[in-house]
């Protein structure tokens, strides 16, 4: 099988997997209730209700719509584009996306037909199992202009960008054994735990972002101090 034929087969398996959520509501339509759960607390309560009909079925449909728009988006810029196109490390990325939202979606589903879930400790863990999986990717993740941390210092050089990518992987692999344990460090949810949450997605935002302002300015200043002792 040549590189186009493999490439193809990978792309029919992420829109068969992202379809999942369509086929399942598609299959269980007649059972489910008028109101579908579609949100739910920090503490695992929903808090959000949608009705049956064709606004559920979209929902059910955003797995496929989120592949089409990630395959084709870095096809806007095909030149700078084309070796984040060609990795394989896209290709994950995106099927971790997709994977994410089927298993939100199916346990929506799934709770709506009238089964207990405990949807916080789902979260936390699919939550954290998406972390360490993007932890594993960033530092792998090509000079690019479409994915990743891209901001006009860690586009400045390709030294920048593996630093700030690797230091970002590095947070993202805390945070994420951070959610895979946060139901075992608090059994209950309160007002520390839900602070964490906050503290841990803003570290992951922020603390990448500062560590390329301060590769950069390391950079240039120390480019200065080369040139003055010429």
């Amino acid at each position: 099988m040549n590189e186009h034929n493999k490439r193809l087969m990978r792309e029919i398996i992420l829109f068969a997997i992202a379809f999942i959520p369509l086929l399942y509501v598609v299959i269980s339509y007649g059972k489910l209730p008028e109101s579908i759960p579609t949100h739910w607390n920090t503490a695992g309560d929903v808090d959000g209700w949608t009705p049956k009909g064709m606004l559920y079925l979209l929902m059910m449909s955003v797995p496929v719509f989120f592949n089409i728009l990630l395959l084709f988006v870095p096809k806007l810029d095909a030149g700078r584009a084309e070796a984040i196109m060609k990795s394989s490390i896209y290709y994950l990325i995106r099927a971790t996306l997709v994977g994410v939202l089927d298993i939100v979606l199916a346990v929506s589903t799934y709770a709506a037909l009238g089964h207990d879930i405990p949807m916080s400790t789902i979260i936390s863990l699919v939550m954290g199992i998406m972390f360490l999986m993007v932890a594993y990717y960033l530092p792998r993740i090509p000079y690019n202009y479409f994915v990743g941390f891209r901001n006009p210092w860690t586009l400045y050089s390709k030294e920048i960008w593996k630093k700030t990518h690797s230091f970002a992987g590095t947070a993202f692999f805390l945070v994420g054994v951070y959610m895979l344990l946060s139901k075992q460090i608090f059994t209950k949810e309160n007002v520390i735990s839900q602070s964490m949450w906050i503290i841990c997605m803003l570290l992951c935002c922020f603390a990448p972002i500062f560590y390329s302002m301060y590769l950069y300015q390391k950079e240039v200043n120390g480019g200065k101090k080369k040139q003055k002792k010429k």
